[in-house]
């Protein structure tokens, strides 16, 4: 059995567990890994079926570290979806050590400036809440300056930033004061993007500082976006997109673009490496690559090979794309 069956088979006795056939059981677990129903269904299809989604690695390991199995564990054939287990200790530790660094005294503070009901956060934080939903862990780490939510479910932060002092740039706790209803805070991750040979998508995971915009800026230049919450902004790397996207050009994405939504530049991966490309649907099962500058071939790839991890919206030099 190849690796994408394997996965497949996987989610569906994970959902067999963890449900036990009880209706909505796919809209349940889609809140928890911050995917549509419509997404799931795909994913445990039929894989003749037209709309089939294969589970690649980058969810397969979303998988795992929120509902705590071993790494890999979730493409196995011996995966033991029993083995689920909760995060309580860790994730207080975690959240306690954050706010210590950011000079939050107490969990009440902590709520309100994540825009977290606190009754949620204590469950979160209590193991209340055996599978905090993504979107939540998300509010979490951005109050913070994290960059993936999970991290607060499998790491020991405090040795994480720790170990990384030194030769890394790490993550910045300074308070950033309240903002206004009209602004938004968009973290920059140290994140190499490749517009070329492509860049292993878990080298780069600091953040390393925040940009704040107005709302009516990005208004004005016609974006839109599914969130604020969603925003970032990323580096890219290498000359294939040069003329829109230059070797070392800041890009704002939209991580909350997940799927095809049409003809686009897009953050993606593909053989477990990062670019940043334009996609054009090429056929019902393909997509053409396109590099931008003219000097680089395009590529014609399964689209079943490529996972889509944010929509490029603008080149940080107002030059909408």
């Amino acid at each position: 059995m190849d690796k994408r069956e394997i996965r497949r088979q996987n989610m569906k006795a994970l959902l067999a567990h963890l449900y036990n056939g009880e209706r909505g059981a796919q809209a349940r677990f889609a809140s928890i890994v911050g995917k549509q129903p419509d997404y799931i269904s795909r994913c445990i299809a039929d894989p003749s079926k037209k709309g089939s989604k294969t589970i690649g690695e980058d969810f397969a390991e979303l998988i795992e570290n929120t509902f705590g199995f071993e790494r890999y564990s979730f493409s196995s054939e011996s995966f033991d979806p029993a083995a689920a287990n909760t995060h309580k200790s860790l994730i207080k530790q975690n959240v306690t050590y954050l706010m210590e660094k950011a000079g939050i005294t107490s969990f009440t503070q902590a709520a309100e400036r994540a825009k977290l009901n606190q009754a949620t956060l204590h469950r979160i934080l209590e193991g209340e809440s055996r599978y905090p939903r993504i979107e939540n862990l998300q509010k979490i780490a951005d109050l913070f300056g994290i960059s993936e939510p999970t991290d607060l479910l499998k790491k020991d932060l405090s040795k994480e930033h720790l170990s990384n002092q030194g030769n890394v740039i790490s993550a910045d706790f300074t308070p950033k004061g309240r903002l206004s209803d009209e602004e938004i805070t968009i973290p920059q991750f140290d994140v190499r993007a490749a517009m070329g040979p492509g860049q292993v998508a878990s080298d780069y995971v600091e953040t390393v500082r925040h940009l704040t915009l107005h709302k009516q800026y990005l208004k004005n230049q016609g974006l839109r976006y599914s969130g604020a919450k969603h925003l970032a902004v990323i580096t890219g790397w290498g000359q294939s997109m040069e003329g829109t996207i230059n070797d070392g050009d800041p890009v704002i994405i939209d991580r909350g673009v997940q799927t095809f939504i049409g003809d686009g530049v897009y953050l993606l991966t593909w053989n477990d490496m990062l670019y940043i490309k334009r996609l054009q649907m090429a056929s019902a099962d393909t997509f053409k690559m396109i590099s931008d500058n003219p000097s680089h071939e395009n590529q014609e790839v399964n689209a079943a090979d490529i996972t889509i991890q944010a929509k490029v919206l603008m080149v940080w030099n107002a030059r909408k794309l």
